[in-house]
């Protein structure tokens, strides 16, 4: 099937035949995916000799709104479009191991590298063997910690199930090579080096061009001869 045009309204306006313009409004029924090439949609389509403008193209489907314009001879309509890439939010993750939980009273230091910071930040966990007596219960006090600190807290956010600790980005943005949780190995804790990059951080991004209408129908407002 070919995509076709039915005009719901028509009107003409500054000056006489021959040399007014008419405003057409009507539904473009695509049925191939078409209008980010020359040619693809015809001002005849439309009952055009000439395309002046294209005030708009709106889907049925969702609303998404299209911008458009003539190509340089008037004869057909070209369509464009932006695509929006959904930024992604870092994550890294490490993970508490103890298998007796904490052997002893006393502190550990957890690091925390990222671009962000000026500095790696050293976070001082207190830890009580009456207490933190797996390594669950160690994650737990982790979180705490670092919940409470004021530079970690300002751009991530602290989570993780049992064991894990984990930090999210609280903002999209570039992956950040040097994101990194580091524990201390002391009171029966082992260290844990290098964490987990469990999701990459990707930016939000936006480009706009020519692009395709895909199959579907819609509401189209042109100005033509």
């Amino acid at each position: 099937m070919a995509n076709t045009f039915a005009r719901t309204s028509a009107f003409r306006f500054g000056g006489s035949a021959g040399k007014s313009r008419i405003l057409i409004q009507g539904v473009l029924d695509v049925d191939t995916p078409a209008g980010a090439e020359v040619d693809d949609f015809e001002a005849s389509l439309f009952g055009c000799n000439e395309l002046v403008a294209c005030l708009g193209v709106i889907s049925s489907a969702g609303g998404t709104v299209y911008t458009g314009c003539p190509d340089a001879a008037g004869n057909s309509l070209l369509v464009g479009g932006g695509t929006t890439q959904v930024g992604t939010k870092q994550v890294t993750t490490a993970t508490v191991i103890a298998a007796a939980g904490a052997t002893g009273d006393g502190d550990i230091e957890v690091t925390v590298s990222s671009a962000l910071f000026a500095e790696d930040e050293v976070v001082t966990v207190t830890l009580d063997d009456e207490v933190e007596t797996t390594a669950s219960l160690i994650a737990t006090a982790i979180k705490a910690a670092l919940s409470e600190n004021a530079v970690v807290a300002a751009d991530f956010v602290v989570g993780g199930t049992s064991a894990a600790v984990s930090l999210t980005a609280k903002l999209p943005a570039a992956n950040d090579d040097t994101l990194n949780v580091a524990i201390e190995a002391a009171l029966g804790v082992t260290a844990v080096v290098t964490s987990v990059a469990t999701t990459a951080g990707a930016v939000e991004a936006f480009s706009f061009g020519a692009q395709d209408l895909a199959a579907g129908t819609y509401t189209i407002t042109l100005i033509g001869k």
